[in-house]
């Protein structure tokens, strides 16, 4: 997969912001949001590897000069993860964080409220559905560390704010940066399963 020309901005997030920025490659109605889906909806593990590399290599240019401590996958609730089989970011960090060298965590950070998908939720909705879905398990490992959370789609920002808040009073980490394949922008039809 090759980077893409533009950089797409935030311009719909939720207005108290925990993370210090927010990064993503490219428009979810893009080839790498196809992509997305298949390794989600369609059990196409193989994904994870060049969507893996794609964030790799945009880094430099989205993310320049930054090192962090660790890499945190947005988890799952249990249950869905059980029936999906596995999470795609998860996959996904493993393989970033084999070529980058930033360690992962995904066992401080968890999803412990099973709540409804968010893709037929307006933007103040989602905030409501995520509040207080999130938990530390054990926030020893990332006190004061400087985290790269990674999800594949960024639509208004309430799933990556609430994991960013949980990080930073929970885990007491020293910043949160959020690093995201793709982003939906305002107007688009939010009703498309990511």
């Amino acid at each position: 997969m090759a980077l893409p020309d533009k950089i797409v901005s935030c311009n719909n997030c939720p207005e108290s912001l925990w993370f210090r920025k927010a990064r993503a490659i490219c428009d979810y109605n893009s080839a790498i949001g196809e992509a997305i889906r298949l390794l989600k909806y369609n059990s196409k593990e193989v994904m994870a590897k060049p969507l893996a590399k794609l964030m790799f290599e945009s880094m430099p240019k989205l993310l320049p000069g930054e090192g962090y401590d660790y890499i945190i996958p947005v988890p799952l609730h249990k249950k869905r993860q059980r029936k999906r089989g596995y999470n795609q970011m998860e996959l996904i960090g493993k393989w970033l964080s084999r070529t980058t060298g930033i360690p992962i965590e995904s066992h401080s950070l968890i999803k412990k409220k099973n709540n409804q998908s968010q893709t037929k939720l307006g933007p103040k909705e989602r905030i409501e559905n995520v509040r207080d879905a999130f938990d530390i398990s054990d926030p020893s490992t990332i006190i004061g560390k400087k985290i790269l959370l990674i999800d594949d789609v960024m639509t208004t920002g309430a799933t990556a704010n609430e994991c960013a808040r949980i990080l930073a009073k929970k885990g007491k980490t020293r910043h949160v940066d959020i690093f995201t394949l793709t982003r939906r922008l305002k107007g688009d039809d939010f009703n498309d399963p990511v």
